[in-house]
């Protein structure tokens, strides 16, 4: 059987003026998914209500594998249940486990195609990141997949096998809302153990939560001839893109619910310190020492504005609140 590809399927980009590009293409092919089969996609409540809004991880080098370090059993699905969906996720390591795995995630890309939603899948393309899968084709042995507007083949036996081999296959479901109350609380749960580093992760050659402030700031100083000079760009443009709706989020919440206003001027503050690192990391390449120590500088800022953040989402009790 052969299914077409989607013809009109559009990478999502967020129309709010001012809003950074979201190049974590995890959270970014599902807002691809959903849009593409016509649920609205606010990508605000989606970044915030994920906990993804306050995530950060960096390694000691600024290794690009940061933004894909971590839980993927739990916090992949987590965060498209936090958006409001159900979800099915055909996930496994290791050559076997990805062999014996791969027929039932092939079926269930395609009945998942037939039902017109789109699977994510994890490297299904060049570049080894998160793309949707948009067609499937029996005859030739081939899916279909998009990445950042750009389509490629995939055959069958390659899926799982590509540059990263990891077999990872999200589907989103029907809708499954939750109270808002009781999503805006398991957000921001999320949010805290994140920042008391409650979620796994290769340490300490990784740090996240307001530990990875320093982690980054020392990479580009103390660690500078070591340092991935080019991926930094993209540091600064991931967690500055995820303060931005962090704060954001949080001016939205804080409007009906004053207890959180603290914390939604603490996180205007670190977007703000990010912002200034991003735009100095635009040439992508290493830095003289002076705008090096700047940058750590303000690094260092946006942890402490972090921290007072964490402090102020502690205070207003809000992340206790989930029943």
């Amino acid at each position: 059987m052969i299914a077409q590809p989607y013809p009109s399927v559009a990478w999502y980009r967020d129309p709010t003026e001012g809003a950074p590009p979201m190049v974590h293409s995890y959270v970014a092919a599902l807002a691809t998914s959903l849009q593409a089969r016509g649920e609205p996609v606010d990508l605000t409540h989606l970044m915030g209500a994920s906990g993804w809004a306050f995530r950060i991880i960096a390694h000691e080098d600024l290794c690009p594998s940061a933004t894909s370090v971590f839980d993927w059993g739990g916090i992949l699905p987590e965060t498209v249940r936090q958006a409001g969906y159900g979800v099915t996720h055909h996930f496994a390591y290791g050559e076997e486990p990805r062999r014996e795995l791969r027929p039932q995630a092939l079926a269930a890309i395609r009945a998942a195609l037939d039902a017109g939603s789109l699977p994510l899948g994890w490297d299904v393309q060049e570049p080894p990141e998160w793309g949707v899968i948009t067609g499937y084709d029996d005859d030739a042995g081939l899916l279909h997949t998009q990445y950042e507007g750009v389509p490629a083949t995939l055959p069958y036996d390659r899926l799982g096998e590509r540059e990263i081999a990891i077999l990872s296959v999200i589907i989103p479901g029907a809708r499954e809302p939750q109270p808002e109350e009781r999503a805006i609380a398991e957000a921001l749960g999320i949010a805290m153990r994140h920042a008391r580093q409650e979620e796994w992760l290769e340490r300490p050659a990784y740090q996240d939560g307001p530990a990875a402030y320093g982690q980054w700031a020392r990479a580009m100083t103390e660690r500078a001839d070591t340092a991935n000079w080019e991926m930094a760009w993209y540091y600064g443009v991931t967690w500055y893109a995820a303060r931005w709706y962090a704060a954001r989020w949080l001016e939205r919440l804080a409007a009906e619910r004053p207890a959180l206003g603290e914390a939604a001027a603490a996180y205007a503050e670190v977007r703000d310190h990010l912002h200034a690192v991003w735009q100095g990391l635009q040439t992508r390449e290493r830095l003289p020492a002076e705008a090096a120590a700047a940058l750590a500088q303000e690094l260092r800022a946006a942890q402490a504005a972090e921290e007072r953040g964490v402090t102020a989402i502690v205070s207003s009790a809000w992340h206790r609140r989930a029943p």
